[in-house]
């Protein structure tokens, strides 16, 4: 593998989205770009996942192409895009998801202004000069399942639409019991990386607990959370985005209603319902 291709981690627990500088895209693994695209540099760079934001104008047109060494899940958050993935088409509407395992073919076509998140582990760069890696199977690098048993199981389906999944209400964290309204939305599964929504009520209080099993990326739709990382403190908004890693003790309050994306690799299963 590439060294330069595979992304380092970003050793940062905080990254605040408003500080992040748009670049330019001209290429994905090769193939041009006919249309603007840009995205702000990795938000979130862990061991095994690198979380990214980026914009394409009406009309681009993200040609047919694969990664051959890494499993992606995108994430609709504004605007409207037909996506190809493998031999299906799906419209996309903010709230939907999407995944592609290495080597399936895709592609997509904005139909208005869009702005999706990018999840991918390995943690690769796809963009600019770096040539692919050769092709991996899942075997060089998906973890063993956990031995406590509670990995999720991989989708079987390509496309989530939001609007047709439901919620779970969450009553306990790793054991530890919040106060407030909680629900987690499990949305796409992959080999060796997990996605799901999360709504908290206003006022809801995460105590303080850790994951030793995987590590966590959370990024911020809407509302205003208090985030408490390895005893740092922050406030985060939307467009905020966070990490910790295994066996970091963190915690979370509700400053308002708030929805929020939680990322994990290895695939485990957190709450109690």
């Amino acid at each position: 593998m590439a060294e330069e291709r595979r992304l380092a981690p970003t050793n940062r627990s905080f990254t605040l989205g408003a500080d992040m500088p748009d670049l330019r895209v001209g290429g994905i693994e090769g193939a041009a770009q006919p249309g603007l695209l840009t995205i702000k540099p990795p938000l979130i760079v862990g061991e095994h996942v690198v979380f990214l934001s980026a914009f394409k104008e009406r009309g681009l047109l993200d040609p047919l192409h694969r990664h051959d060494d890494h499993e992606s899940i995108g994430f609709q958050l504004k605007g409207r895009q037909r996506i190809i993935i493998g031999d299906e088409e799906f419209l996309s509407e903010p709230g939907d998801a999407w995944y592609h395992a290495p080597g399936v073919i895709h592609m997509s076509e904005a139909l208005e202004d869009t702005i999706q998140l990018e999840m991918k582990s390995p943690p690769m760069r796809t963009w600019g000069d770096v040539a692919p890696s050769g092709p991996l199977t899942p075997g060089d690098w998906v973890r063993s399942a956990d031995p406590s048993g509670r990995r999720l199981p991989r989708c079987t389906t390509p496309f989530v639409d939001a609007s047709e999944t439901p919620a779970e209400r969450a009553a306990a964290i790793e054991g530890v019991a919040g106060s407030g309204l909680l629900e987690i939305t499990p949305l796409i599964t992959g080999y060796d990386i997990a996605l799901s929504s999360v709504a908290r009520s206003k006022g809801h209080l995460d105590a303080a607990h850790r994951h030793d099993d995987h590590e966590t990326i959370g990024y911020l739709i809407s509302g205003r959370l208090r985030l408490v990382i390895g005893g740092e403190e922050w406030v985060a908004g939307p467009g905020d985005s966070w990490y910790h890693g295994p066996g970091v003790t963190h915690s979370s309050e509700a400053l308002e209603d708030c929805v929020n994306l939680t990322v994990k690799t290895p695939p485990v299963q957190t709450w109690r319902s």
